[in-house]
């Protein structure tokens, strides 16, 4: 379908050019020709994570432990001193003012590990760990999924364990962003002349104003504009999306449909219209695609609509 330079977003526009839970299997294997699946766990941790219960706190100064970098980016973390036992446990040191995490609903976290002594990086280099799909023990372990029932989307949380065996000694810090689940960024008014729009920006999606005189040609736009990296060609998109037939007047495949769980959307697999709509769009975006029936399914007309939420980098 897991921090870098603010991008300067693009302007929608109408495009010059001639016609050329877990979500169940449905038609946008063939509709979009790409298998869209969840992304389940992601290289993270192999052991279960076990902590002393402590109480939350609202900063980092008062552990010793500094952590730069903007949610889903890649993350500094930066020790006074190696951490100690009084440090072991969940910290809160942003506290979001999104939605609510609760068992079984949608969840987006990038995860990102650190050895406790140094600060260095112990998980991936490039960025953090991305997961997403269903709040469950089956995408997440269970002290991991304990620990973030209940907070909030926007929130940053540190969990800092013991990792000695036997005479070694040694200790990991996890920084847990939760990624919102929904757009971020500054919606746009509807553009003169647009043959369709969408009914909120940053609620579940849903298809108005259609025109089904304009249908014939490629146009698209930015319902929402985000402030996060920019999509490149070889990426996968981490989002929600929604499939319309305008002429049938029915959705053919909604995320929103299957529970609003965050799914898989490579860039390279996706119909061309979309995919050129979507690579330089920042994260955080939300946009809409009308793509004619001859580059779409062959039948009818599409209207396609893709939540912009998170990125896995290619390469």
């Amino acid at each position: 379908m897991s921090a870098p330079e603010v991008e300067v977003p693009r302007r929608s526009r109408r495009r010059d050019r001639s016609p050329e839970a877990r979500p169940k299997p449905r038609p946008v294997r063939s509709v979009l020709s790409v298998l869209i699946v969840l992304l389940v766990v992601a290289a993270l941790v192999g052991t279960f994570w076990i902590f002393r219960p402590l109480v939350a706190t609202s900063g980092s100064s008062s552990l010793g432990i500094e952590v730069e970098g903007r949610p889903g980016a890649v993350l500094v973390v930066k020790l006074d001193a190696p951490v100690n036992n009084s440090q072991m446990g969940r910290h809160v040191i942003v506290s979001g003012t999104g939605r609510q995490i609760v068992a079984g609903g949608p969840v987006l976290l990038a995860v990102s590990t650190f050895d406790g002594s140094t600060g260095k990086v112990t998980g991936k280099e490039t960025g953090p760990a991305l997961l997403a799909g269903r709040a469950d023990d089956e995408l997440l372990t269970p002290d991991l999924l304990s620990g973030i029932i209940g907070a909030t989307e926007g929130s940053r949380i540190l969990f800092v364990r013991n990792t000695s065996t036997g005479t070694e000694k040694s200790s990991e810090i996890a920084v847990v962003d939760i990624l919102p689940t929904a757009p971020t960024g500054k919606s746009k008014m509807k553009p003169v002349g647009a043959p369709a729009w969408v009914e909120a920006p940053y609620q579940p999606g849903k298809i108005i104003d259609v025109d089904p005189a304009k249908l014939q040609e490629v146009w698209a736009a930015q319902v929402v504009t985000g402030e996060g990296d920019q999509v490149s060609k070889g990426d996968t998109v981490i989002g929600q999306y929604l499939i319309y037939d305008p002429v049938e007047k029915k959705v053919l495949e909604s995320t929103w449909e299957n529970g609003g769980f965050p799914v898989q959307i490579p860039v390279v697999d996706i119909m061309a219209p979309v995919a050129a709509e979507l690579v330089d769009s920042p994260v955080g975006s939300r946009v809409l695609t009308v793509v004619p029936a001859n580059l779409g399914n062959g039948k009818d007309p599409l209207i396609i609509l893709v939540d912009v939420l998170a990125l896995v980098k290619a390469g």
